[in-house]
């Protein structure tokens, strides 16, 4: 899939996130977790120089890098999970989001936002664990 392509001031369309077992299944028990969904910008990647590789006789496995910085981070909405499944069906762009000029500039990220609970304590899913999808913004 490629970038899911949005226009700033406008509706995202409906979606919705899963929380997996380690299996792949959906997470049935997982209910009552808050899940944000946020507009993430990152920098520009710089492109590899490539005559640095010239001259190596043998090639090294390429290590992956890693995300390039971000840049800003805007919150869309939050919803709970309900049986595994997290449903977003009213987030909108902010209409002040600059259109996207490179590749890799936007993703909408998830992010665990759960409150302490003495009831229901459910052990916080940390950021590098939480997915994202690539997104392009185009202007209103």
């Amino acid at each position: 899939d490629g970038p899911l392509p949005l226009v700033a001031g406008g509706a995202v369309p409906t979606f919705a996130v899963r929380c997996l077992v380690t299996s792949g299944e959906t997470a049935e028990f997982e209910s009552g977790r808050m899940i944000t969904a946020i507009l993430r910008r990152r920098e520009q990647r710089e492109a590899p120089d490539p005559k640095a590789k010239k001259g190596k006789k043998t090639p090294e496995p390429e290590e992956p890098l890693p995300p390039p910085p971000i840049l800003s981070d805007v919150p869309l909405g939050a919803a709970p999970s309900v049986r595994g499944t997290v449903r977003f069906d009213s987030l909108v762009v902010p209409l002040e989001t600059e259109a996207s000029t490179y590749e890799g500039e936007y993703e909408i990220a998830f992010a665990d936002t759960t409150p302490e609970h003495p009831i229901l304590p459910l052990e916080h899913i940390p950021p590098e664990a939480c997915p994202f999808r690539a997104v392009t913004v185009a202007p209103a």
